[in-house]
């Protein structure tokens, strides 16, 4: 008992001593978040993340209180486990972080603990929890009651010495990762020695004091190898497939002390802990790198030494934040945030403007009056983009210009730059450089939390007696919020296409044309954009409820996840036009289904899982998309091959 006291205070100190040896990295990463939530730099990344959705806790002895929550687990209900550490006890929540029970106390008895570490769950909703300084694995129904025990102190079969993780497979074994035997052992779910594996050292299939062990679907496991920085795969036999990882604060890498814990998620992606860097890591099942989301700190969002991650059924993941006390849950996209632009729109002002599209506002667009927040631009082009002086917009349709590919409803737009020395409708001189801005639309972002998005746009510029680009230091070409999302090349009346992942900024954004014109007359433009939020919406509640009111659109997709015939079913509490659409996580519209009438009722539409195309839509995250009687209803759809 002695050694592992004095263990776990050497763990302690080492992760507050990582701390301090980590606060440069931090600060840059920091001082880099920073940069990308102001709009001075953009992250490009294969996947948005998660969403802050709420958090519960705070440092005491009390219920909802905690004393160091190392791990935490969610059943088949979204009820959530954590171990309270250092109060010896287990805490139950609500999916919202709502107080259910707890059990535990100090000791060494059936049901007390002497400091719970990791917890897993089995298809029954029992409940295992090592025991760590008691060295044995407890088992527990959900509601707390007591079932069995195995294990005791030594390094022979079935033996432990300081068991940290444990995790359970479909069939119900149990893995136990041994910190300081430098092995995983498996068991059966009454706590049978099946076999085990590793032993100390760097090599594949060694471990230098392995910390967390989950399995998903397919039967393979994967362990969190501490000292080692990285992540290792196995069959459930223990052979080994691969690993991942290195020493680090890069994309892929780990930090001191790091991983910790990790989980599978229901389509097998893999998220990981890694503590020293304060943030959380999303890989796929072979360890290509997805995303992260995390920094140093106390607000939302922020982690000071994440130790536990737990996915439910829905996506949604929940994160013990230790010496923040408390657990934050991150929410899956549940609804798609799609914005389009464009110049001279057909059949004039459309009914969004000024309102709320899909969780964006348009506050100014070419199609919302004569008048725009247009104006000539200096070197700072993204400050006076805001603060500068109106130019007048015309929408006209010069058709011997031609149209956009990607987007035949855009028009040719001119402007005719205000000021000029006489008045005369030449391009003003700020900064001592003649410039001007074509276009200019400033929208509202809804979505807390500066989020990313994909950004589609494409143009083309006629520059009638002015000097097109003229060698300027920033050339011509469309800026987001200051930052440039695509340079115009060619010429003239050549069309230029950008796709871009960016960070958005929660509220105000801008997107707009800028060219240098040394020239006086007219200068043309036609351009397109639409700009896609993955994580439109957050919302605490996942899937169908049952107290939805009935006036009201009803939605829902059986089976999901699903590698065959979907069954998406709806209810309309009213005649009239009905649309269901399918996106990816992109905002790419897959497939769609419109009826010109339906009456009010129940109905439903079986898809085979391919595209309009006949393509066969790839294993992942997807949305689905009612529209009806003016209302939306958004919701996830999870594919499987």
């Amino acid at each position: 008992m002695r050694r592992f006291v004095d263990n776990l205070q050497r763990d302690l100190v080492v992760i507050t001593r990582a701390r301090r040896s980590t606060m440069k990295r931090l600060i840059g990463l920091y001082l880099l978040f920073l940069l990308a939530s102001t709009g001075l730099a953009s992250i490009a990344l294969a996947e948005a993340p998660p969403i802050f959705v709420l958090k519960w806790g705070s440092l005491g002895s009390g219920d909802g209180q905690f004393n160091a929550p190392f791990e935490v687990a969610v059943d088949a209900s979204g009820n959530i486990y954590v171990a309270d550490y250092f109060n010896d006890r287990i805490q139950k929540f609500t999916s919202d972080g709502q107080f259910l029970g707890k059990w535990g106390s100090p000791g060494s008895g059936d049901g007390q603990f002497n400091h719970p570490y990791g917890l897993a769950l089995d298809a029954a909703g029992n409940l295992y929890v090592s025991d760590t300084q008691n060295q044995r694995i407890q088992k527990f129904a959900s509601d707390g009651r007591f079932l069995l025990k195995w294990g005791s102190p030594g390094t022979g079969v079935g033996e432990f010495n300081n068991p940290v993780g444990v995790g359970v497979d479909k069939t119900g074994n149990v893995y136990v990762a041994q910190q300081y035997n430098y092995c995983v052992q498996k068991f059966t779910s009454e706590g049978v020695y099946v076999a085990q594996w590793g032993s100390f050292g760097s090599g594949a299939g060694q471990f230098n004091d392995p910390y967390d062990v989950a399995a998903d679907a397919s039967g393979y496991v994967y362990v969190a190898d501490l000292h080692n920085n990285r992540v290792q795969k196995f069959t459930s036999d223990g052979v080994y497939v691969t690993q991942w990882g290195s020493f680090g604060s890069g994309d892929g890498q780990f930090g001191v002390d790091s991983p910790r814990s990790l989980i599978v998620d229901a389509i097998g992606n893999v998220s990981v802990t890694d503590n020293d860097n304060n943030r959380i890591q999303k890989f796929t099942n072979s360890g290509t790198y997805i995303t992260q989301w995390g920094s140093f700190g106390s607000g939302d969002g922020q982690f000071n030494q994440p130790m536990g991650v737990a996915a439910n059924a829905a996506g949604s993941l929940y994160v013990s934040d230790l010496f923040n006390n408390r657990i934050q849950k991150f929410g899956a996209c549940t609804q798609v945030g799609v914005l389009h632009l464009r110049t001279g729109q057909v059949g004039g002002v459309p009914e969004s403007c000024g309102q709320e599209v899909d969780g964006f506002t348009l506050l100014t667009d070419a199609t919302c009056g004569a008048q725009l927040r247009t104006q000539a631009f200096s070197n700072n082009e993204f400050t006076l983009a805001k603060n500068g002086t109106h130019a007048r917009m015309v929408n006209a349709y010069f058709g011997q210009l031609g149209s956009l590919a990607c987007d035949p409803d855009a028009r040719w737009i001119s402007q005719y730059p205000l000021g000029g020395p006489n008045g005369n409708g030449c391009s003003s001189n700020f900064g001592g450089d003649p410039q001007s801005i074509l276009y200019a639309t400033e929208f509202l972002v809804n979505t807390p939390g500066n989020p990313y998005g994909s950004v589609n746009v494409c143009w083309a510029v006629d520059d009638v007696l002015g000097d097109y680009e003229a060698g300027a230091p920033n050339p011509a070409g469309v800026y987001l919020n200051g930052v440039p999302l695509g340079i115009s090349g060619g010429g003239p009346v050549q069309e230029t296409s950008v796709s871009k992942t960016v960070q958005l900024l929660t509220g105000s954004n801008w997107i707009y044309f800028y060219q240098r014109d040394a020239g006086c007359g007219v200068s043309h433009l036609i351009l397109s954009c639409t700009v896609t939020i993955p994580c439109g919406v957050v919302t605490a509640v996942e899937g169908p409820r049952s107290d939805q009111p009935t006036d009201h659109l009803r939605l829902s997709a059986v089976p999901n996840p699903s590698s065959g015939q979907t069954q998406i079913a709806f209810t309309l509490p009213k005649e009239g036009p009905v649309t269901i659409a399918i996106y990816d996580v992109i905002g790419r519209r897959l497939r769609q289904w419109v009826w010109s009438t339906l009456p009010a009722g129940q109905h439903h539409v079986e898809w085979n899982g391919l595209a309009s195309d006949g393509h066969r839509v790839p294993s992942g995250v997807l949305f689905y998309r009612l529209e009806a009687g003016g209302q939306t209803l958004n919701k996830k759809i999870i594919r499987l091959q």
